[in-house]
Parts: C-alpha cells; structure tokens; sequence
C-alpha cells in the first residue's frame, strides 16, 4: 500500500511540472488586428464625434482658465484634426480593425495630454486659479 501512495504521489508531481508546459505548447498566440477594410459604422462615428467634442470643450476651457498654453492648443486641434480626417476616409474607403484602435488611442492619448496640462502642478503655482467670491 505504500508503494502504491508513494506511486501516486510522483505521479501528481510529475503531472503538475508536466501539464502547464503542455497546456502552454498548445495555447494559441492573441489573434492579430484585422487589417481588412470592413463598412464603416455609425455608432463609432457617434463614439468618436462625443469625445472629440469633448477634447475641444476641455481644450478651449483650458486656455480660458490658463491651463492650456496657445501652443499645446494647436498642438491638440492638430491632433484632433488628423483623427478627423481619418474618420472621414473611414466613411469612402472602410475602416480595419487595427485603424478604429489607432483613432481609440489617439482620441485616448489627447485626453490624457490635456489631463497633464490641467494638473501641472508648476504653472498652477505660476498662476493660480482664484475662488469665486461668495455674494
């Protein structure tokens, strides 16, 4: 009987070094991004033309309230217009899989280029913001 329990035992210990190897040799690598123009869809032109249209509320806020430089505004409305114009290419030609990812992340990457404009604490100290006297 305790050859039979020592038996099992360096069975599961050899399974249990063994399987996650094998269940690694067969794991399949992630799909790659399609790059097959498929028709253009509405509901991401919406998606898109909402938080571009955000981009531009918080970027003209910025520079009301002295967060947002002249320069890092055409920086962003530069951006802003490229990611435009491939919206608009979109709506003729198609659009991929892997081209609706790079308008994601360059909607994404702007808005978090105007996040750090807001919160760079070195130009709110050079000019703060002043509170709003109570009537």
């Amino acid at each position: 009987m305790k050859k039979f329990i020592r038996s099992l035992a360096v069975a599961i210990a050899v399974l249990s070094l063994v399987m996650p190897n094998a269940a690694q040799a067969q794991a399949k690598p992630a799909p790659a991004k399609s790059t097959a123009k498929k028709p253009h869809k509405p509901a991401n032109e919406q998606r898109w033309d909402s938080m571009l249209n955000t981009v531009a509320v918080l970027t003209r806020e910025g520079v009301e309230v002295k967060r947002i430089t002249a320069d890092e505004k055409k920086q962003i409305d530069s951006t802003t217009a490229k990611v435009k114009a491939q919206i608009a290419a979109a709506k003729t030609g198609g659009i991929s899989e892997a081209e609706e990812d790079a308008i994601d992340n360059a909607i994404a990457d702007e808005m978090e280029k105007i996040a750090k404009f807001w919160t760079d604490a070195p130009r709110k100290a050079a000019a703060p913001i002043k509170p709003v006297a109570k009537k």
